[in-house]
């Protein structure tokens, strides 16, 4: 009961990347799951020691655990940065010269499925503790998970819509947002790519942004989200020496993804 319930919270936490990513699928052809050696065919390590791996587009490794009793899971990660999504912490880091990477040793079981979020990766994720059916997902919210890759860059999308409406890219009735991250210039810049869903979702809200691998913004763990150039609001956050991550709060008020022009960190809008 334990595992199908952590599987299931899982799946669920990820499911707008899972409808993101399937939409764009839908648009632009390709695969949802795909082998390592689609996404990295010059890695040869991808070829010898991914039998039992898999991608979700191209943002998350998954590593199951299929042997009785094992507690441990041995992803072989390509020269990227990669982050567990269960944690938030980083566990493998990119070395400059080498072609190949290396397997990782990361905590799994029976009862949760190890899952590696590929560094360059903006994903939207949603913490589930409690959830009956998918149709309650868009009544929750969202934040969206950024995990910078070795150069301190991240960029991803995001597809919104009713959730019932037929005919919904013939009509162009939903919301597709593109986000693109740079550490060194601290700065997040939304680009709307469609913008027509006619029913705003809560998880469309802007509640929470968190930065993975974020130690270059913990000295100052605040941001300026802007609206226009006159309509600004801080979020702020709190920095986990652990893991890495920075998780920024939003307060109060209703934003939305789709009028935000820009997110500047180490600012407080002042």
């Amino acid at each position: 009961m334990t595992a199908t319930r952590n599987s299931m919270r899982q799946k669920y936490s990820i499911s707008r990347y899972y409808y993101t990513k399937l939409f764009e699928v839908s648009l632009y052809g390709g695969s949802l799951i795909r082998p390592l050696f689609f996404e990295f065919p010059h890695d040869s390590g991808v070829y010898a020691k991914t039998e039992s791996m898999f991608m979700i587009g191209p943002a998350l490794l998954v590593a199951p655990v299929l042997h009785k009793g094992a507690v441990l899971s041995y992803p072989y990660c390509t020269n990227e940065d990669w982050y567990d999504l269960r944690t938030f912490a980083k566990v493998y880091s990119y070395k400059p010269g080498e072609k190949n990477g290396a397997e990782v040793k990361v905590p799994g079981g029976f009862d949760f499925v190890p899952v590696l979020i590929r560094g360059g990766s903006i994903i939207p994720y949603q913490p589930i503790e409690r959830v009956n059916r998918i149709t309650s997902m868009p009544k929750m919210l969202m934040t969206l998970l950024l995990a910078p890759d070795h150069n301190g860059e991240a960029k991803g999308t995001i597809v919104v819509d009713d959730g019932v409406s037929i005919d919904t890219i013939k009509n162009k009735t939903y919301t597709h947002l593109e986000f693109k991250f740079s550490m060194d210039r601290k700065i997040m810049v939304v680009k709307i790519l469609n913008n027509r869903n006619p029913q705003m979702n809560t998880e469309e809200m802007v509640t929470s942004i968190t930065v993975l691998g974020a130690e270059k913004l913990a000295s100052k763990p605040s941001l300026c989200v802007t609206i226009t150039e006159n309509e600004r609001f801080p979020m702020y956050g709190s920095f986990n020496r652990v893991t890495g991550a920075l998780v920024y709060r939003k307060a109060r008020g209703e934003i939305y993804w789709e009028d935000v022009l820009r997110v500047d960190f180490l600012s407080d809008c002042n």
